[in-house]
């Protein structure tokens, strides 16, 4: 949280898309810390929804904090972010990569995190549970590509939680 509050505060982020929003922890410690910010958080899980909803209440934050209440495939959304945290399921982060890079500012940045998950990634190999092993080959796959994406500047984050990738939209001023 404070790696994320401290990029934040030193990229100047306004507007930001959450998506998987759980009990929206996340959302109101951010909200809770900078003041000027605005959430727009992603939820499918019913139970997660209720409550969301009753903690961002209890935080009186439902003026910055928006709660749209579908799954991830069919969010639109209004405007675009200055950055998208990712919080949602390990083995779609290249769909929600290519879902929402179009809905960046211009220096905008997407968070994803548990990019080592559990350290997993280094030996997928070793992982008996067949559908943990192909989600953790998925992420370490997504890793890999994602370097490549034309456009777009990476950073790996590895000892930081579980693992940070921050994949941010290339100036185009920048050589």
């Amino acid at each position: 949280m404070s790696f994320l509050l401290k990029y934040c505060r030193e990229h100047g982020v306004r507007r930001l898309l959450e998506l998987g929003t759980a009990e929206a922890s996340t959302s109101i410690a951010l909200a809770k810390e900078l003041p000027e910010l605005h959430i727009d958080t992603v939820e499918r899980d019913p139970q997660m929804i209720e409550k969301a909803k009753k903690n961002i209440a209890e935080a009186g934050l439902e003026d910055r904090i928006r709660l749209f209440e579908e799954d991830i495939a069919v969010f639109d959304g209004e405007g675009n972010y200055d950055l998208i945290f990712v919080d949602a399921g390990k083995a779609h982060n290249d769909d929600y990569f290519r879902m929402f890079r179009d809905r960046l500012t211009e220096n905008g940045a997407f968070f994803f995190d548990n990019m080592v998950f559990h350290n997993m990634i280094y030996d997928p190999d070793a992982i008996e549970n067949r559908s943990t092993r192909q989600m953790v080959r998925k992420i370490v796959r997504f890793r890999r590509e994602i370097t490549c994406e034309e456009g777009f500047t990476t950073a790996f984050y590895d000892k930081i939680g579980d693992g940070i990738l921050i994949v941010s939209r290339r100036n185009e001023h920048e050589s």
